[in-house]
């Protein structure tokens, strides 16, 4: 089977248009040319360096990510370097790509000398807004740059330059500033404005930075469009929503990463050189923020007068003022205009057939998913029919009242439906039921990993991949970072987690992108994120979406599976201690009970082990062996020898009394040199049989070990039957008395031996 290619997006924040729209590219492109896409959603690198705020700190975390990317060594890597890195200079973003090692890769919207690179050609999109505006009037024209350390922003400015000579106006030095490439330029076109009253058109950087301009403008009292034309760079979706609507630069960033993919697959394939294939054109498109002039982009009730080919144009237009991606704009368009040569033909040149309306009808029904069919498409069918009944052949005008009747009803209903907040409620309870479900362990903590995952398939992410670093550390920066021990934890297939068996756990970091639980019959997309709390990293999740819809979520994705994976921390780490206490505990017990040089109980282990034992069935009413020993001249073993020497026979007296007392027995040194011993269900031959083991025991003893000394223990043994602690103390006492009569018997036949000895000396 052909390898499957896993290939690499690094891009910027998710919700960053930019980033959005290339993960979007990439996601179709990857799908097409069937390759593995992993999707890196860090943040901006380079920004903490001139912002040292908290929320700086906090988003540089996600830039891990590009780490995670390198160590994962797939096959290619397409970096956003224009987006990622565009707060440094191109030094630094050459040191950011060298950071990758060896591994291939793409720089989209920077050309960075010694990589491979994709970007646009600004030269035409440029040229095109700056002699549009110069033919509609427009005289003093400013621009809101990025860094001009970028080659990319010095490119655009030469152009701005270029083109305002070509067509015979003035540049003015104030009128060009650097500005932050996102929401808060705010201050920079407040100082533009201001150093620039003359000023009658501004070219953004981006559509971002254009929104911004219009925010500024307004509170001013100043008409986008009218008072000052505006024009920005990209046409994302914002683009359309704006009012006026924005002309653009169209630069679709999802065209890039789609082509910038296509090229990876063809170099690994051997089909293209690197060294080739690095521009895509841009092209300008023209909407009401930069001509007043064009009110039928605004009153679609008069996109329909003028010829045929005047109409078709301006349908283009309203087509392309409301459309947020060029394939979208085509589709729709040719199916405007196959609505336009069919009311022509059917209402307008002659009486119009009897089956007229059920044909006009099904025309009309959205071919589209629901959510492009947007409340201006409805003002374009509307703003139809008013042309018709305007138009119509004298035959036609009932039938065209009677068809717009069932048009309005009809698409006002579905309308009124769509744009209702049901989509919005169901995600929102849908969202509800997986922040509750990622918080619901249950008793099992090891299966916890496993359930956080199982509600991902109801928000869009129907298989997860989740991994934890072998203990949580800190990230700070790229030189403090080494890649961690990784845990593969668990994965979930649509509904449902399971949990990866431990002694498949540990895997190496380009596994984690390649695992065995991967089905490698079907292309895959999936989109890393981390799993943090502040500056603490738990670990990495690879979830898998339905669709690119799912990326609005993502950010709730994180923060919840990270809450989950820090509170199960949380919890292990407790229960750890727990765990630890209990241990701890049990071990204070047991020391408690046990004499520390003998490792036999000592008395307050005795009769606890004692009572216990009492208390069981099997042994009620049955006899017990019960012993009382100690050890004879322990005094002159320490005196001559040493308290050393002394212990170790303490010990050996434990050994002794154990083994004539025989398994089952609880026996405890009660202090110095005294010992108690009970053995439960104990026949009456044991009394016999315990005293000669313990004689075997010391004869034994006395001959091997090559003492100087002899040792000697008394002990009385008896059997009784003992129903509680209180008879057991009794019959110890007995067992005390019987050892002291032994002691006495010893005492009395040394003495007769001593006698007998000088007795025969004498003789």
């Amino acid at each position: 089977m052909k390898k499957r290619y896993n290939i690499g997006l690094l891009v910027a924040g998710i919700v960053d248009p930019f980033s959005n729209a290339c993960a979007v590219g990439a996601m179709r492109a990857a799908k097409k040319l069937d390759v593995n896409l992993i999707i890196f959603p860090g943040k901006y690198i380079g920004l903490c360096d001139l912002d040292r705020s908290a929320e700086c700190d906090y988003e540089n975390q996600y830039n891990i990510l590009f780490r995670y990317a390198a160590d994962a060594k797939l096959d290619y890597l397409i970096i956003a370097t224009g987006s990622v890195a565009y707060a440094c200079d191109d030094r630094q973003k050459a040191e950011f790509l060298r950071s990758f090692g060896d591994v291939p890769l793409i720089s989209l919207a920077a050309n960075i000398p010694g990589f491979d690179f994709m970007q646009f050609d600004c030269r035409n999109g440029i040229s095109a807004a700056v002699d549009y505006l110069a033919a509609h009037g427009r005289s003093y024209i400013g621009m809101l740059t990025g860094n001009l350390n970028n080659v990319e922003m010095r490119e655009r400015a030469d152009i701005f330059r270029e083109r305002l000579a070509r067509n015979g106006l003035d540049f003015h030095e104030s009128a060009m500033l650097e500005c932050d490439m996102a929401y808060l330029a705010g201050d920079q076109v407040i100082e533009l404005l201001d150093q620039n009253p003359k000023l009658d058109a501004i070219l953004c950087v981006n559509d971002i930075v254009a929104s911004v301009v219009y925010d500024v403008l307004k509170k001013r009292g100043i008409r986008a469009g009218e008072d000052i034309a505006v024009i920005g760079y990209d046409d994302l979706p914002l683009a359309t929503a704006l009012d006026p609507p924005l002309a653009t630069v169209r630069a679709n960033a999802d065209k890039l990463a789609a082509a910038a993919l296509e090229k990876a697959v063809r170099v690994l394939e051997g089909k293209c050189d690197p060294d080739s294939e690095h521009y895509l054109e841009t092209v300008f498109i023209p909407r009401s923020s930069c001509h007043t002039d064009v009110k039928f982009l605004r009153t679609p009730e008069k996109l329909f007068d003028g010829t045929p080919d005047q109409v078709r144009s301006n349908l283009a237009h309203y087509v392309a003022d409301l459309s947020d991606s060029p394939m979208e704009m085509d589709r729709i368009c040719d199916s405007v205009f196959g609505v336009y040569d069919h009311l022509v033909h059917t209402y307008i040149d002659q009486p119009a057939p009897e089956n007229a309306t059920e044909q006009t009808l099904e025309l009309l029904r959205p071919k589209t998913r629901r959510e492009e069919f947007s409340e201006r498409l409805y003002d374009l069918g509307k703003g139809a029919f008013f042309w018709l009944l305007r138009n119509c052949h004298p035959d036609n005008l009932q039938m065209v009242q009677q068809l717009y009747a069932h048009f309005g009803v009809n698409v006002d209903t579905r309308l009124s439906d769509w744009m209702l907040a049901d989509k919005n409620l169901k995600r929102a309870h849908l969202e509800s039921l997986f922040i509750r479900d990622t918080l619901t362990f249950g008793s099992d903590l090891k299966r916890g990993y496993a359930m956080i995952l199982h509600g991902l398939c109801n928000i869009g992410a129907p298989t997860a991949f989740l991994y934890t670093a072998d203990k949580p550390f800190r990230y700070l920066d790229d030189a403090a970072y080494s890649t961690p021990v990784w845990h593969f934890k668990s994965y979930s297939y649509g509904s449902t987690g399971y949990t990866v068996p431990e002694e498949r756990e540990i895997v190496s970091a380009p596994e984690m992108f390649d695992n065995d639980y991967t089905d490698a019959d079907r292309q895959h997309v999936f989109v890393a994120t981390i799993l943090f709390s502040g500056d603490v990293h738990y670990g990495m999740v690879l979830l898998e979406p339905y669709d690119e819809a799912f990326l609005e979520e993502l950010e709730l994705v994180t923060y919840q599976l990270s809450s989950a994976v820090r509170t199960l921390d949380v919890m292990f780490a407790q229960d750890q201690l727990l765990s630890q206490i209990h241990s701890k505990n049990l071990a204070l017990d047991k020391l408690s009970k046990i004499d520390e040089l003998t490792h036999v109980y000592n008395r307050r282990g005795f009769y606890v082990a004692a009572e216990s034992m009492l208390a069981k069935p099997e042994y009620r009413q049955k006899p017990m062996l019960v012993c009382y020993a100690d050890m004879d001249d322990l005094k002159g073993i320490n005196d001559n020898y040493g308290h050393q020497e002394g212990d170790a026979c303490i010990q050996q007296v434990a050994e002794c009394l154990n083994y004539a007392l025989g398994t089952g027995a609880v026996l405890a040194r009660f202090g110095g040199d005294e010992f108690a011993g009970i053995l439960p269900d104990a026949a009456p031959e044991m009394l016999e049989a315990a005293a000669a083991r313990k004689q075997h025991f010391l004869k034994l003893f006395n001959e091997t070990s090559g003492k100087p000394y002899t040792l000697d223990v008394s002990a009385g043994f008896l059997l009784v039957q003992c129903a509680s602690v209180y008879d057991l103390k009794n019959a110890i006492d007995d067992a005390d008395n019987l050892l002291y009569d032994e002691k006495r018997e010893k005492k009395r036949n040394r003495a007769r031996k001593k006698q007998n000895a000088q007795s025969e000396s004498e003789i």
